[in-house]
């Protein structure tokens, strides 16, 4: 559940409230704590001041709404990763003019105040890398919950995503079983801004350009975190190698274009 810095661009921007209010037509989006790290995120309007009295120094602009020339409303930028009715001046982020962000907020991996439970109820609760590290109980809050804010990557470079917070689509999806994936493949994304690949049976978000692309997967290259295949040692007193299995990938990494994006754009 996290976006990891590979050799990413200098300076990420961080100076913006996560979408968490409603914006000229009502709708709402995601809270600010949805976010696992990895989204194509954008600005959305959201209403000023969204919070209270708290937002009175925060600049804003006036806009008409969706439904033409009306009453102005005040409005600030806000981080979003809905693309749901995602025409200009509409509910959603803006589409094809940009700028694409990938967010850098999430649960796991983020440095919370007191990391995960190791042990449990009858030691039910083991650590060792992700994907096998599923339902942990992380101790402490969301990394933007604090704040409000989402820190978002606009610079080119290389990043990876962790696999649960990308398209998982069966065999279509970034997922290390889909056989038509291939370095330098371009990658789109969803309604929901997940990564994803041309093909996948995800919903694309139409006319957005290529804003990467694919690498490959890989783990997580720790040599900290005790793996599976060393928890049931082949010499176990029980004799019991069930357990032992190979590392699995836990990341997908990729060249991000920026936020202008780039290479041909969606059509479905």
């Amino acid at each position: 559940m996290a976006l990891i810095l590979l050799q990413p661009g200098l300076n990420p921007l961080g100076q913006f409230d996560g979408y968490t209010g409603t914006n000229g037509t009502g709708t709402s989006n995601v809270g600010v704590t949805a976010f696992k790290g990895g989204e194509v995120c954008s600005w959305q309007a959201m209403n000023y001041p969204a919070l209270g009295a708290q937002d009175v120094n925060d600049g804003y602009t006036y806009w008409a709404g969706a439904s033409g020339p009306g009453t102005p409303l005040k409005v600030v930028p806000a981080i979003s990763m809905n693309w749901v009715a995602n025409t200009a001046g509409s509910t959603g982020c803006r589409v094809q003019s940009g700028p694409y962000f990938l967010s850098d907020d999430g649960t796991q991996g983020y440095g919370t105040l007191f990391g995960e439970i190791v042990g449990g109820s009858v030691g039910s609760q083991s650590y060792a890398p992700y994907p096998n590290n599923i339902g942990q109980t992380v101790i402490g809050p969301h990394t933007a919950l604090g704040s409000g804010k989402i820190t978002c990557w606009d610079k080119p470079g290389m990043y990876a995503v962790t696999i649960d917070a990308v398209d998982q689509t069966a065999s279509t999806g970034l997922i290390p079983t889909n056989t038509t994936l291939r370095p330098g493949m371009g990658l789109f994304f969803t309604q929901a801004g997940l990564l994803c690949p041309p093909g996948t049976g995800a919903t694309i978000v139409a006319g957005t350009p290529v804003v990467g692309r694919f690498a490959d997967f890989s783990t997580n290259g720790s040599y900290v975190t005790t793996p599976q295949s060393l928890v049931a040692a082949l010499n176990s007193p029980s004799g019991d190698v069930s357990s032992v299995s190979a590392l699995s990938f836990t990341q997908m990494n990729f060249w991000f274009n920026g936020a202008g994006g780039g290479g041909a754009s969606a059509t479905a």
